[in-house]
């Protein structure tokens, strides 16, 4: 069964992000950033307006959450980096690397924020096998029952180039939502965790886990964008 590696800890993550410039950066832009292990608000400009009316709150709200993950690809300097179903691409703005965001959204209807469009279904996974040498997906490949969540996880695998890396992150309230299997039809987290952590031991071929961080906390597993399920993945 697979364990965690390297999860995210909120005290020292704070400590050390409060000294960087995109913290700065975004204390400019935000009332509040969030440092709580869940950020949903940091996804989609639909949500992060959602999330303001939910708490009641006049001021803006945003978590930095993420870039603990995304550091993780900053490290190794990629000349690029692509956010596979971007949403509102917030992130290209905070990060002095070339983010290049492929959306999903109409590009007519006014919620269409990246630098390319594209649906990332199987015949977009075939056309870039080994081809991102830095890429992340943030709650956006996770249409799909959570009986799949090994091969799809393998195919995003498979879209990392050599010496590359991944980051991916999958809502558990999603993939349990479209789930046939019965079993996944009650809510028991503890058979959540143990059925994943079993699915997503190792990786075939030469694809390892750098990060991998499960966060099923009772309080927020309905949350509809917390990416709950995380992965750095290299190759």
């Amino acid at each position: 069964m697979q364990k965690n590696i390297l999860p995210y800890n909120k005290e020292l993550f704070e400590e050390e992000f409060k000294q960087t410039l995109v913290f700065k950066k975004l204390e400019n832009d935000f009332d509040f950033i969030s440092f709580d292990n869940d950020f949903r608000i940091s996804m989609h400009r639909n949500h992060y307006v959602e999330a303001r009316l939910r708490y009641g709150r006049p001021k803006s709200y945003f978590s930095a959450v993420p870039f603990y993950y995304l550091d993780f690809l900053l490290k190794e300097n990629p000349e690029r980096i692509y956010n596979l179903g971007c949403g509102w691409n917030i992130f290209k703005k905070y990060i002095s690397t070339n983010i290049i965001g492929v959306g999903t959204e109409d590009i007519h209807s006014g919620l269409f924020f990246g630098d390319e469009y594209s649906n990332i279904n199987s015949d977009y996974i075939i056309k870039h096998q080994g081809f991102f040498k830095s890429v992340f997906s943030i709650n956006s490949i996770h249409h799909y029952p959570m009986e799949n969540i090994r091969n799809k996880v393998t195919e995003f695998a498979s879209m990392i180039a050599k010496d590359g890396k991944g980051f991916i992150t999958i809502n558990l309230q999603r993939i349990m939502e479209l789930s046939q299997d019965v079993r996944f039809k009650v809510v028991n987290l503890d058979f959540f965790e143990e059925w994943i952590r079993t699915e997503l031991y190792n990786l075939p071929l030469d694809y390892d886990y750098e990060v991998f961080d499960l966060n099923f906390d009772p309080e927020n597993i309905n949350y509809f964008m917390d990416g709950n399920i995380r992965m750095i993945i290299k190759r």
